[in-house]
């Protein structure tokens, strides 16, 4: 299964300037920095939102909106319901059932609109993030720091850098071992 790449979702979104989700996206921005009243501290907030936002698309894109379609999917080629079950005898049969089941049909259905709700989620979390992304740019030219990909990619580089060094820590350890 391939992996949901959220530069190439965020790509694929059609958003006008006049639409709600990004007028409120907008509002936030503006929020933090009427909170904030400090650039250092609404750099920092922009930076917390885009991430929260980023691993919120990443997760609903990897994880539970594949999941909801292949439920949708398993839903619609194996459908079994009570009513499927037609002649079949329960040692229980004399006592008055109601049946209460929600038709596959109703499942179906409901799946479908949690997978709409799903799109719509991802969509709002994506435009959250690139005007969280912009501000906090913004601020950083201003200040003369790091956007927030260049802080990702040096994070990644210290942290290729940290296991390296434990890797060759551990293989030193182990030749000293092999000494003594």
């Amino acid at each position: 299964m391939p992996s949901f790449d959220i530069g190439q979702f965020i790509s694929s979104l059609t958003v006008s300037e006049d639409e709600d989700v990004v007028e409120q996206s907008n509002d936030l921005v503006q929020l933090v920095q009427l909170i904030t009243d400090d650039p250092w501290l609404a750099r920092q907030g922009f930076f917390g939102l885009a991430g929260a936002m980023e691993r919120q698309v990443e997760y609903l894109g990897n994880t539970l909106r594949p999941n909801a379609v292949d439920r949708l999917y398993r839903m619609s080629h194996t459908a079994l319901g009570e009513s499927d079950l037609g002649d079949v005898r329960f040692a229980n049969e004399d006592k008055p059932h109601v049946n209460d089941e929600i038709t596959p049909d109703d499942r179906q259905e409901s799946q479908q609109m949690f997978i709409k709700q799903l799109d719509d989620r991802m969509r709002r979390a994506a435009v959250i993030f690139v005007k969280c992304i912009r501000a906090h740019d913004d601020i950083s030219k201003d200040l003369e720091q790091l956007t927030y990909n260049g802080i990702k990619a040096k994070a990644d580089q210290n942290r290729k850098a940290r296991e390296e060094s434990a890797t060759k820590q551990a293989e030193l350890a182990v030749q000293y071992a092999g000494v003594a």
